[in-house]
């Protein structure tokens, strides 16, 4: 798999600070302006964005037990860094964040990116762009619904403007 769009995902998560996309979303561009960008972009192209939700039971079989067991390594990580910095153990938590990076860059070599929301929510995705058709698809694996509930939202919104169909989303990845 190819991961060069990896970092479209990743922006949109960091840049999106409200717990809600505000309904004038795509008006109001003194608000959060690269999803603005994004969306406007995708609506533009005339695109197709689509949203595949990796389900648990997906995730937990054989296809995706070496990305699962670095995404639990990486949390892991992620999460004895930050209890090293409360503790004020900064050798340590020096020590996690560089065992963190090293699995991050395992996980991207795996076609996957892993973003952390404001609530600490984490999305492993990918993102495939079919430049030639003209759709951008997002493969989900989530701990929760915030970032479902954004993306979900994008898609209609672009989809509404577009008049072209959302998509399927679909728990399930689809087979290639």
């Amino acid at each position: 798999m190819e991961a060069k769009y990896n970092f479209i995902l990743a922006d949109l998560l960091w840049s999106y600070s409200a717990k809600e996309i505000p309904p004038n979303l795509l008006q109001d561009f003194d608000h959060n302006e690269f999803i603005d960008g994004f969306t406007e972009e995708m609506i533009r192209k005339l695109a197709t964005l689509k949203v595949d939700f990796i389900s648990h039971n997906t995730f937990s079989t054989k296809r995706y037990a070496k990305l699962k067991k670095l995404l639990n390594k990486c949390l892991d990580a992620r999460s004895l860094k930050l209890q090293c910095v409360k503790n004020q153990d900064f050798e340590g938590a020096a020590l996690h964040r560089e065992k963190e990076r090293e699995l991050l860059s395992q996980i991207e070599n795996e076609g996957f990116g892993l973003s952390f929301t404001q609530q600490n929510e984490y999305a492993l995705y990918h993102v495939d762009v079919d430049t030639k058709n003209r759709n951008v698809r997002f493969t989900v694996y989530s701990n929760g619904s915030e970032c479902e509930t954004f993306l979900l939202d994008i898609a209609k919104r672009v989809a509404e403007c577009t008049g072209k169909k959302m998509g399927d989303s679909s728990s399930q990845l689809p087979t290639t």
